[in-house]
């Protein structure tokens, strides 16, 4: 893939959604059922899904068989898609449900407290809630519209119990305007974070919409985590011109902002997770950069910034990851009790394995070879061996691929 036809691809779809990723230029999914190479030489399973263009994954026991399913957004559809997982790993396609427009991002969490996971998944038209029968079949979709007054497009979405009261919230950021035709310029940019509180029925409602003051579009993912240590979690965004937003949680779910991390000048951020990596007790943050959009020998790296104990942070290293990175996850890959990071390259159609060596530096990439535009990726146990593996949804060609972990963090399929 050249520079030039990522930047094309990637320039118009900053111009529709704002924060959206589309890296590629073919998101029809494949006619003939997928071979294993058509995700990656290291998928032990690789699945073709309904839908078209798969951007988001989630994880959980969707059916309550004990085993990890999935559910997909599909960016193409506009629905979401349940896979089922068969104990092993493999999974099939077990349903598909309308959402809204676009859906960009997915999450999990039981909303109504009846003991099944539902899922809350970002759209066009704010976002769709879907209450899981206990079963997989999701048989009630309630649309939840943000901030009317602020006509926006939500880019993510993440959970957390935001005000302590117990029950599963929602905070989504979008990429938002405000229209007042007796200004001058009748047009405002207002990106803002709609933070959405659980009545514990699975109702949610807009409490806040706190507006970031961008000039233009530029919010991209979230993330909650307690940054500050007072028990509460807070809420992490990245955005598409290199800067990362700490909102700061008052302990009753109403947010004001911290504090920007600043990853460069003109770098495009796609992914933020909070985990806490050096194993210090404080809650550091990860981050996917997509590197400077108009440096042609910058394709991107994964950030990490470590927290200092009291929600402040310092310059962030920097891990040279492959091209374009759009997706991170944080997880245990060898076994030896520090976390590694996993990045979905969708310049580079692989995924960079980063292996933590427990004095605050990460040894070099070691690249597996997926499927064509990877987009997310998620680490779960799903064959049930008490190791993590890993799913990685491929948005160009309508495939999930799932890699399993010999336990040292070998992905190499026996087949």
């Amino acid at each position: 893939m050249t520079r030039s036809k990522t930047t094309r691809c990637l320039m118009r779809v900053l111009l529709i959604f704002s924060a959206a990723l589309c890296l590629g230029q073919d998101c029809t999914p494949p006619t003939d059922p997928p071979t294993v190479s058509a995700c990656g030489l290291n998928a032990t399973y690789c699945v073709a899904i309904i839908g078209k263009a798969p951007f988001a994954l989630t994880a959980g026991d969707f059916d309550s068989d004990g085993d990890l399913d999935l559910v997909a957004a599909n960016y193409g559809t506009d629905n979401i898609e349940v896979l089922l997982n068969d104990g092993q790993g493999a999974m099939a396609p077990a349903g598909k449900y309308r959402v809204g427009p676009s859906p960009l991002n997915i999450t999990s969490g039981d909303w109504d407290g009846d003991g099944h996971l539902d899922v809350a998944v970002s759209d066009g038209r704010g976002v769709s809630i879907l209450f899981n029968n206990g079963d997989a079949t999701f048989g009630r979709t309630v649309s939840r519209s943000l901030d009317p007054d602020l006509i926006g497009f939500p880019t993510g979405v993440t959970t957390a119990d935001l005000n302590g009261d117990g029950w599963p919230d929602l905070a989504s950021p979008a990429a938002g305007s405000i229209i007042d035709l007796s200004a001058n310029p009748p047009y405002a940019n207002a990106d803002h974070v709609a933070i959405m509180l659980n009545d514990g029925q699975g109702r949610f409602n807009v409490t806040q919409s706190l507006i970031l003051g961008n000039d233009i579009p530029r919010l991209s993912n979230i993330d909650a985590g307690d940054l500050n240590g007072d028990g509460w979690p807070d809420l992490v965004i990245d955005q598409s011109t290199g800067k990362v937003t700490i909102l700061r949680n008052d302990g009753t779910g109403v947010f004001s902002v911290a504090r920007n991390l600043n990853a460069g000048t003109n770098h495009l951020l796609s992914d933020v997770r909070i985990a806490d990596v050096n194993g210090d007790g404080a809650a550091d943050v990860l981050v996917a950069d997509n590197g400077d959009i108009f440096n042609t020998e910058d394709f991107g790296q994964a950030l990490v910034y470590l927290n200092r104990g009291d929600g402040g942070f310092g310059s962030p290293m920097r891990l040279a990851a492959g091209w374009y990175p759009t997706s991170i996850a944080v997880t245990d890959l060898d076994g030896d009790g520090l976390l590694d990071l996993v990045v979905a390259n969708n310049g580079s159609d692989n995924v960079s394995l980063f292996f933590n060596q427990a004095n605050q530096t990460f040894q070099a990439a070691r690249n597996l070879s997926v499927g064509d535009g990877p987009t997310c990726v998620v680490a779960a146990d799903f064959n049930g061996d008490g190791v993590p593996d890993l799913a990685v949804s491929h948005m160009n060609s309508g495939t999930i691929g799932i890699y399993i972990n010999d336990g040292t963090g070998d992905f190499t399929p026996d087949r």
